[in-house]
């Protein structure tokens, strides 16, 4: 029986949807709903803004926008979790999905006050600090000007310059990338804290024609004109004092430190207002049901993290209305789509609890929202995982944690993940998903733990 029939035999004989909820660390909480009667898994963190344990920044997959290396500055969110030793992550926004990666978001990306990304179109953003958190459409308008001359449109920021641009990259973009037939300049920056609004002054200390991808030293920016803007460009003259000009309107930016784009609004004033054509996403992604993550802020303050699986048997996903729905239900007043399809993924404690619909496997993203928080309570002895080693595809078992001592470990501090042809639930049931091996997980107490089934037909 597919786990789809299964899961709603299960709700038949519970009495709907079931829901856990477990603590991660002080103010961040994991959750997990599992609806068989849709069916439909959704995975979730809550997180406390004001909290002074736990944190959570965007991040760059990368180190930086563009990096060397197959996936041009995208990663996993796993690997990123992993990296930066955080507590969890979650996908952030869209990126271009073409034959060449590139780790830059298409939309507003600040992190802890540094400019990353400039905002793209009219798309939503989502800013947060220690005062709370909000939403809207950011906008950006730039210029660099020589001592005495006329002020130079900038196009955006950290991002590849198209014909007829001009783009000013940071040491954060890593490379500054451009199409051949450009010029690229090169500033000297007295004191380069690249706040979304800001003025900085520099000094040229040379140029690069034909320059396609240049590395940004440290302490420098590269301002990179192709077309109709290289004359202007080429009017600067090394020596020559330069200023610099960022207006990043949408945000307080006194406010707040952290921003990530995505679109469209899904939840504005306690109401479900998905403004899907206005920011120019198409009727079949906004009616068409995909895996999807969101964020929103409650009436209270917190924030929810929310990622709802699609494209195989546990799911088939949402529409944007029914995400919008979702997040209303979760208390939201104001939430925002991002990135979804094979770039939604969860992670908890190192454990992918979703299932990326990417033949199970994490998409390549280029940024994401991770969690910090203190290491929580370990266990010096060995733990053991116990569950059934063959399993019925239309079957179940219950896997437990034992200490040392065989003592039973309490649902409550295990975060259970599976993959291959087990699910598990976070009441650590096990069911059999398709025929062949899978592979249960167990986080638990800094340690973890893994089991193999076998699924038989």
């Amino acid at each position: 029986m597919p786990i789809g029939l299964a899961l709603i035999a299960l709700a038949a004989t519970r009495g709907g949807p079931q829901i856990w909820e477990k603590t991660v660390a002080p103010g961040l909480v994991y959750r997990m709903e599992v609806d068989g009667a849709i069916p439909r898994v959704i995975h979730a963190l809550r997180w406390s803004v004001g909290n002074t344990t736990s944190r959570a920044t965007p991040e760059l997959a990368g180190k930086t926008v563009y990096e060397e290396g197959a996936f041009g500055g995208r990663g996993t969110i796993s690997q990123m979790v992993k990296e930066s030793n955080a507590v969890g992550g979650i996908n952030g926004d869209f990126f271009p999905f073409g034959k060449v990666p590139t780790g830059d978001p298409l939309g507003l990306m600040v992190q802890n006050g540094e400019l990353l990304s400039t905002p793209w179109r009219t798309r939503a953003a989502f800013a947060w600090g220690p005062q709370g958190a909000t939403m809207a459409t950011a906008s950006f308008t730039g210029s660099i000007a020589g001592e005495g001359g006329k002020p130079i449109e900038l196009n955006g920021v950290n991002q590849e310059c198209g014909l007829n641009e001009t783009v000013l990259n940071t040491s954060s973009a890593g490379f500054a990338m451009s199409k051949p037939e450009c010029l690229a300049v090169v500033i000297k920056m007295q004191n380069p804290t690249w706040s979304p609004s800001t003025v900085l002054a520099g000094e040229v200390e040379y140029a690069l024609p034909e320059g396609t991808k240049i590395s940004v030293p440290p302490g420098r920016a590269i301002v990179v004109a192709q077309g109709s803007k290289v004359p202007a460009l080429a009017s600067l003259r090394p020596g020559q004092r330069v200023v610099v000009r960022f207006a990043t309107t949408g945000f307080d930016w006194l406010s707040y430190e952290n921003a990530i784009g995505g679109g469209p609004m899904l939840v504005q004033k306690s109401k479900i207002d998905v403004d899907a054509k206005e920011e120019g996403f198409d009727a079949a992604f906004s009616a068409g049901r995909h895996p999807r993550s969101a964020v929103g802020k409650t009436k209270e303050g917190d924030l929810w993290f929310v990622e709802v699986d699609g494209r195989q048997e546990t799911g088939s996903g949402v529409t944007l209305d029914e995400m919008a729905a979702i997040m209303l239900r979760l208390g939201c007043t104001e939430a925002m789509n991002l990135d979804g399809g094979g770039s939604s993924t969860l992670n908890v404690l190192g454990l992918t609890v979703n299932r990326p619909s990417d033949a199970g496997h994490e998409r390549y993203v280029a940024n994401g929202v991770l969690f910090f928080a203190p290491p929580g309570i370990t266990y010096e002895g060995k733990l053991r995982l116990s569950v059934s080693s063959t399993i019925a595809a239309d079957g179940t078992a219950q896997a437990h944690v034992f200490t040392a001592t065989g003592q039973d470990v309490p649902n409550a501090d295990i975060i259970w993940a599976a993959s291959g042809g087990t699910w598990v639930d976070q009441g650590g049931l096990v069911r059999g998903l398709k025929a062949g091996e899978g592979t249960v997980f167990a986080r638990v107490y800094g340690q973890l733990l893994t089991a193999k089934c076998t699924v038989k037909k």
